[in-house]
């Protein structure tokens, strides 16, 4: 029983390395259109429109779970997939502020994600139906991602980044961190580093993973399948510090609103 996971490029394997670590026999086929990254610098209308098309690519090879494994997708279209779709569709966001909102001690809770998921206010309101009193203070970490995607992670730069990022959330006293990207959870340890033992770092993916194991799901032959709609072997080099090792095969494919046929073989 196949369960499918899409994101705009390789952010969302952080996802699927925590569902391999709590479901090690589950099948999982891994949608990464990165031929259309960034997802965050676009309205959420056009992102809605992607999400769409990826899942029917998953619907068509016969996924029975989904996760959107992005949070710009899960604020822009998650609900109209679960309306488009008979199987379970998970997302991201409530993932990342249920634990947010647990671990605050003084309702000040800080949201690092991309530009377009801050804009659509996504985490305030996911927040705000745990905790309506909670200050939400976001900032837009799209730069970051950015280089997180092209496997741009030299430690000094990326460091600074985190830092910028980071000071003014510090300084505005919040005592939890959501990382409001799955591209920013691969820089996890830099952010933990910086906030010390004072502030807690939430990572979605390990709370997504939960509630996909929870499906039940797991009884596969482990096998994991990569799809990229951008060019395979950029996505491989990428996609190494996220996946702990060589990735499984990288497979090319055409979206309908893409540049070019459907694939026809995706097996």
């Amino acid at each position: 029983m196949a369960i499918g996971l899409v994101d705009s490029g390789v952010g969302g394997l952080t996802v699927l390395r925590e569902i391999r670590r709590l479901c090690p026999t589950a099948d999982i086929s891994y949608l990464g259109d990165s031929a259309r990254f960034p997802y965050g610098t676009k309205t959420m209308e056009q992102v809605e429109s992607f999400l769409l098309e990826g899942l029917d690519f998953l619907a068509e090879i016969g996924v029975e779970a989904a996760v959107v494994a992005c949070n710009t997708a899960s604020a822009a279209g998650l609900e109209a997939a679960r309306r488009r779709y008979s199987f379970p569709i998970l997302g991201v966001i409530e993932a990342g502020a249920k634990p947010a909102v647990e671990a605050t001690r003084c309702g000040r809770i800080g949201v690092v994600a991309t530009t377009a998921t801050v804009r659509s206010g996504a985490y305030t309101k996911a927040i705000r139906g745990h905790l309506e009193s909670a200050v939400i203070l976001h900032r837009s970490g799209q730069e970051l991602v950015g280089e997180v995607e092209a496997g741009r992670m030299e430690p000094s730069r990326t460091g600074k980044m985190v830092l910028n990022l980071l000071s003014p959330l510090v300084a505005a006293g919040v005592d939890v961190l959501v990382l409001g990207s799955t591209h920013l959870a691969v820089v996890r340890d830099v952010f933990r580093r910086f906030v010390g033992t004072e502030i807690t770092v939430i990572d979605p993916a390990k709370e997504t993973a939960t509630e996909v194991a929870a499906l039940g799901l797991g009884n596969g032959s482990g096998k994991v399948a990569i799809f990229v709609t951008g060019d395979p072997d950029a996505f491989r080099r990428a996609a190494g510090a996220v996946y702990c090792g060589e990735p499984p095969d990288v497979k090319k494919i055409f979206l309908p609103g893409g540049s070019g046929p459907a694939e026809e073989n995706y097996t």
